[in-house]
């Protein structure tokens, strides 16, 4: 073996591993059976809101269709420093509104931890569970049902199926979609079936109100759900995975805002890692269990499409040493690892049913590829930023 292979056979070695890691979610994804319907708990679905007047109208008369006893469940908005008339659109629709002023702590984790303290003071009796639905969602009519029955069993936490509407159908939105459904519906669905925390998504997201007494929500980042589920797992809390309830949240309507989008999502996750990763690895270090490892390598592992890119760089470099020296074992490693990762693409489009699409995907995947690899290597995006509304396509 030359100094060239071997050095890209130790390359391949973490790319083998978070490959693999995703391979198992991936061959342990089958759909869980339908859960039951319950109407025991009390509910309030909490809606973190900034300048959504154009929308919440729309997410909170979906929410008013949930098939769930009326005196049993209750809407809040929390209308978080806003400048449009998201607090009276609320009002009139009858949901409940707190208005919170503060410029100096903006952002959707500030404003979810004043809210939840909020609620936190007012007697047991009025509520035991909390929901939280983005001002921009559609919402399954069985999600209260299906999360009271969850938490009748004991649970503390839940995560629903959480998903894009219906847009526009071009490239890039359909690899965006088949993107969150690798994230949050199959690897959520093989972390349930080992029972590991299947994290929190920011949308659809459930606690039991003892949940929240006994960990308080501290999440202020930019990735706020992603540290709270971090938070919750240190602490040994489990977030189960609810699959069949699921929310639909609008996608950005042009180009410029899904990078708008996609910097905040992915110079988040990279600005947590470095603040927190440490810290994370030596609990887990301390506490070594495999709940614990999976949540380390959910934060690690890349985002698909950078993923992707990495290991195609690889076993391009990889074939080419094999066409100089004729030595093998970096290539196979490297191409392992890529079929690995095109298996659990390719479940993801079987799901999100974009499987037919896949001579288009290839065809405008190495541009995609390329601006997602640029805006994780921006280091601007790392840098904390207000909560300011990204344009979406709004519901009609």
């Amino acid at each position: 073996m030359t100094p060239i292979d071997l050095g890209l056979v130790v390359l391949a070695v973490p790319a083998l591993l978070g490959a693999g890691h995703l391979f198992l979610l991936t061959c342990l994804s089958v759909r869980p059976r339908a859960g039951r319907s319950s109407c025991g708990r009390r509910f309030v679905v909490l809606v973190p809101a900034h300048d959504e007047a154009g929308g919440i109208g729309a997410t909170l008369a979906d929410l008013a269709r949930q098939d769930y006893p009326p005196d049993r469940w209750r809407i809040v908005v929390i209308a978080d420093n806003c400048s449009d008339a998201t607090a009276a659109i609320a009002r009139d629709a009858g949901a409940g509104v707190i208005e919170r002023r503060d410029p100096g702590a903006r952002g959707k984790g500030h404003a979810l931890r004043a809210a939840i303290d909020m609620l936190l003071q007012r007697p047991g009796s009025d509520w035991d569970s909390l929901v939280v639905i983005d001002a921009d969602t559609r919402v399954d009519p069985e999600l209260l049902a299906r999360c009271s029955a969850r938490l009748e069993r004991g649970e503390a936490a839940l995560q629903v199926a959480y998903l894009p509407r219906a847009g526009a159908g071009g490239p890039a939105e359909t690899m965006r979609r088949i993107a969150l459904t690798a994230f949050h519906v199959v690897r959520s669905r093989g972390r349930e079936r080992l029972g590991w925390s299947a994290g929190l998504r920011g949308n659809g997201m459930v606690f039991s109100r003892a949940c929240l007494a006994a960990h308080p929500h501290r999440a202020t980042s930019r990735t706020e759900d992603v540290e709270f589920g971090l938070q919750l797992g240190r602490a040994g809390v489990r977030v189960g995975y609810v699959d069949d309830v699921i929310v639909r949240g609008d996608m950005p309507v042009d180009r410029h805002a899904s990078r708008v989008q996609q910097q905040r999502w992915i110079g988040g996750r990279i600005e947590f890692l470095q603040r927190h990763g440490p810290g994370l690895l030596a609990d887990w270090l301390r506490h070594p269990d495999a709940m614990r490892a999976d949540l380390l390598a959910d934060l690690v592992i890349p985002p698909l499409s950078v993923f992707t890119a990495v290991l195609c760089a690889g076993t391009c470099a990889a074939a080419l040493a094999f066409a100089v020296d004729g030595h093998a074992t970096a290539l196979v490693v490297w191409g392992l690892a890529l079929l690995m990762m095109g298996v659990h693409v390719v479940r993801a489009m079987t799901i999100s049913g974009d499987l037919g699409a896949l001579g288009t995907i290839l065809c405008a995947l190495p541009g995609y590829m390329w601006e997602q690899v640029s805006i994780a290597l921006d280091r601007n995006n790392r840098r904390a930023s207000a909560w300011v509304r990204t344009p979406r396509e709004e519901s009609k």
